[in-house]
């Protein structure tokens, strides 16, 4: 037996079973800030004005005015609020700033862009040498691929003091120019081969019911999910319950609200999930993984009773 043919049998096994990473998922998720504030920068003297207007994109930027050869403070944002599941593997984080000037003399550009990692500055600069233009541009910075030189943990992205340190400079030339940031958004893209789970469907109203004629059941799953509806769910009736329905499925990311007809008769009334495969997180996983009713879960159930009688006085 040559080499060659000694090799053909695992190469066939590789091919026929690839390691489970190559069936990670993937998904993007983008966020903008809870928090933009000025931060002293060692070789800046021009402070931002009302930093939290690069909190959201809304034409309402955040400035600064430079003059000669001046650069800026840090403008710094943080608090963007991700929840990357806490298996994910982080493989690119991409920041878009969203800036202008009112006047290209001078050469108005980038001085620093840098992540934050648990509000410490981190080194890798990305700052462009190209000149503003005189509207409001997106201009982005890192890929999917990127990690800008350091290793990132689902913690570190979903920490509030994860976040973008900005600022900018100009050369010489007379005049002002009046630099402009409406917005500062990060995407962040991430692997994950782990399917989302339903952690609890807890009664979210009183029980004993006391004739009330709908209730609610508050369904918490592992992680962000979509797909959630009310196919997914049945309603358990004993006890003389009846004619009970599901009225409504609400919420968004992790948490969800099942609220239900509570129908007639007394007895009880349950809430169980019953996987149907159409709830995925955000890089695609199916609940529970892959197939129906591996995702099942058994909810919390109501004392259905009657109004109190309250005898005339």
């Amino acid at each position: 037996m040559n080499r060659l043919t000694r090799l053909i049998p695992l190469t066939l096994a590789l091919l026929c079973f690839p390691v489970a990473s190559a069936w990670a998922q993937t998904a993007t998720v983008t966020a903008t800030p809870g928090t933009c504030v000025n931060v002293n920068n060692p070789s800046g003297t021009v402070n931002w004005g009302t930093p939290v207007n690069a909190q959201t994109q809304d034409n309402t930027s955040t400035t600064a005015g430079l003059s000669n050869s001046q650069i800026t403070n840090y403008l710094q944002c943080s608090d963007y609020g991700f929840a990357v599941p806490a298996g994910a593997t982080i493989n690119g984080i991409t920041v878009t700033v969203r800036r202008s000037t009112n006047n290209t003399g001078g050469n108005p550009r980038d001085f620093s862009v840098q992540l934050l990692k648990s509000g410490t500055l981190q080194t890798t600069n990305k700052a462009s040498t190209s000149t503003y233009p005189t509207t409001l541009t997106n201009v982005s910075y890192g890929a999917t691929n990127d990690l800008w030189t350091s290793a990132w943990t689902p913690a570190d992205i979903n920490d509030p003091g994860f976040g973008v340190s900005f600022a900018t400079q100009r050369d010489g030339g007379g005049g002002t120019r009046t630099i402009s940031v409406d917005v500062i958004s990060v995407d962040v893209t991430y692997s994950d081969n782990t399917p989302p789970t339903v952690s609890s469907i807890a009664l979210a109203d009183a029980s004993p019911t006391n004739g009330a004629a709908t209730v609610s059941w508050t369904v918490t799953f592992s992680e962000a999910v979509t797909g959630v509806n009310a196919a997914d769910f049945t309603l358990v009736q004993a006890g003389g319950v009846s004619g009970a329905s599901i009225a409504t499925v609400t919420g968004s990311g992790a948490t969800w609200t099942v609220t239900a007809n509570t129908g007639s008769g007394t007895g009880t009334l349950g809430l169980n999930l019953v996987d149907d495969d159409s709830v995925r997180d955000l890089a695609n996983n199916r609940l529970g993984g892959t197939g129906t009713g591996n995702g099942n879960f058994t909810g919390a159930v109501y004392n259905v009773t009657a109004a109190p009688c309250n005898p005339p006085a």
